[in-house]
This record gives structure tokens, C-alpha cells and sequence, in this order.
């Protein structure tokens, strides 16, 4: 019972934290706008931004409320009461896979409408989202199929591990955990990411000079640079940097390269190198791994 009431703690520790920090956010979204930007950011876009923000947080809030109710009722009553009705089906793995799947199932349908409503409502209403119905449709599809064989895959063979090894299952299924983590980091945009948007290589010209001369001047050599179809989901710009030694790449969203400058764009692309500099991407790494090894 010891363990059962930390859970619930924890359950409650986590929400309670997020709240707050999510309402000090929003309550530093009231200030005005910093006399440094006065003269890049006119004071009817923040206004935007603020009327944004202030439906966005409203919106979020009662979805964490939601969440963390159903969360709840799922730890103390939900689990058990599935387990009880699912607890005739043979074998013992095909159990442990319909279990899941239906926790899964039933988290996607309970979360459809809340984000139904944030992507078709609240984002089209201040021109952030491009998506189709069509698009959303595939993606939910997409990842649902992704889930099922890689969770499907993941559980199978930590269920055999904890058959062959029993109590001592856990730290060959932190290893093996750990190891598809590393395998993720290292392939995430070459193998996953084409699942969802199409990646080109940056074409030669002035941006691609800029970039590979600031690559140098950082120590940061990377001939990997390409532009994602962010535009086909989002109007957002954004770029991210993934993938260790060989496999490494920096990607810059559409909507990112069309609405910048050069200097603009280098200035973003700096941030993501600096990112790798100070190891971020590692130091995360190593805390997910650690995490697993605590949760196994």
C-alpha cells in the first residue's frame, strides 16, 4: 500500500507543481512590452499574443483539471476494474497488450474532442494552424499504428525478460529501454520523422554559405541542413537540432526560411548549435535514461 500512496502523491505533486508554474507564466504575460522590442513588436501583435495566451492558458487549465481527474479515478479505481474483466483472457501476454490497449484506446477518445477543439477552434482562430481534417486524420492514424508496434514490441519483450529472468527482469529491461531511447535519438529524424512531412536538403546559395560559415566559426561541422513541410500543419516558424556525430542535422521549418533573412535564420540556428555545445541534448538523454531506470 506503501508504493500506492506515493503514486497518488506523486500524481498529485506533479499536477500541483504544473499548475502553478503554468499560472506564473501567464501571470508575466500581463507586463508590457520590454522597450528594447518597441520597435519590433507593434502593440496590436502583443495585444494578439496576449488575447492568444490568455484563451490558450483558460483552454489548458481545464484540460490538466480533466486529466488528472480521470488519472486519478484510473489509479485508485479504473485499472483494477479492467484487470478484473479482462483477467480471463489467455495468454497472459495477450492480456497485458488488451490492457493496454484499451487504457490507450480510451486516453485518445477521451483527449480527441479538448484537442479537436484547440487545433480547429483556438489555433484557427488566431492563424496558427494549417491543418486539414484529411492531415489530422493520417496523423492520428500514423501514430496510432506507430504506437501499437513499437509499445506492442517493447512490452513483448520485456514480458519475456521478466518470464526467462524474473525479478531480476529489471535492469535487462532498463538496457533494452535504454537502448531504443539512444536508437531514437540517433534516427528520429531519418527514419520517423518522413512518416509524418517531407524533408529536402537546404539547396546551395547565400542561406546554406551563411550556415556552413557559422557551423565553422562555431566548431560545430554539419553538412546535414534541411527544410521540413511545417507549413502543411502550422504557420509557426521553427527549427530543431537532432541525431549524434554522423547522423546529425539541423532542420529548419518552411516557415521558418520564407518569412526570415539570412542573418535572421543564423541567428536561430545558433541557438540550436549552442544547444548541442552545452550538451543539452545529451544531459537529456542521460536524465530520460536515469528515469527509466528509476520507474523499472
Amino acid at each position: 500500500m506503501t508504493v500506492y500512496y506515493i503514486v497518488i502523491a506523486l500524481i498529485s505533486l506533479n499536477f500541483i507543481l504544473g499548475q502553478w508554474l503554468s499560472w506564473i507564466n501567464h501571470r508575466s504575460r500581463n507586463k508590457p512590452i520590454p522597450q528594447q522590442l518597441d520597435d519590433i513588436y507593434s502593440p496590436e501583435r502583443y495585444q494578439t499574443y496576449q488575447k492568444y495566451k490568455k484563451v490558450s492558458y483558460r483552454f489548458g487549465r481545464w484540460t490538466s483539471f480533466f486529466s488528472f481527474a480521470v488519472t486519478l479515478f484510473m489509479v485508485i479505481y479504473g485499472f483494477t476494474a479492467l484487470h478484473s474483466v479482462l483477467v480471463k483472457i489467455q495468454p497472459e501476454l495477450l492480456r497485458g497488450l488488451v490492457f493496454f490497449a484499451v487504457i490507450g484506446f480510451g486516453s485518445e477518445m477521451l483527449s480527441l474532442p479538448f484537442s479537436l477543439y484547440d487545433v480547429f477552434v483556438i489555433e484557427k482562430k488566431y492563424g496558427f494552424t494549417t491543418i486539414t481534417p484529411r492531415t489530422f486524420v493520417l496523423d492520428k492514424l500514423k501514430s496510432w499504428l506507430l504506437t501499437i508496434v513499437l509499445f506492442g514490441g517493447l512490452y513483448s519483450l520485456i514480458y519475456w525478460l521478466y518470464t526467462v529472468f524474473g525479478t531480476d527482469f529489471w535492469w535487462m529491461a532498463w538496457v533494452l529501454a535504454a537502448g531504443i531511447a539512444l536508437f531514437f535519438g540517433f534516427f528520429y529524424s531519418t527514419l520517423f520523422v518522413p512518416i509524418f512531412n517531407k524533408q529536402l536538403p537546404l539547396p546551395a546559395g547565400e542561406l546554406r554559405q551563411r550556415l556552413e560559415q557559422l557551423s565553422q566559426e562555431c566548431g560545430f561541422i554539419i553538412s546535414n541542413i534541411f527544410v521540413i513541410d511545417g507549413s502543411k500543419r502550422s504557420t509557426r516558424a521553427n527549427a530543431y537540432f537532432s541525431g549524434f556525430g554522423s547522423k546529425r542535422r539541423i532542420v529548419l521549418y518552411d516557415t521558418l526560411t520564407s518569412k526570415l533573412d539570412n542573418e535572421e535564420i543564423a541567428a536561430i540556428v545558433a541557438h540550436e548549435i549552442g544547444h548541442y555545445r552545452k550538451r543539452h541534448i545529451i544531459y537529456s538523454m542521460i536524465l530520460s535514461i536515469v528515469n527509466m531506470g528509476i520507474m523499472f
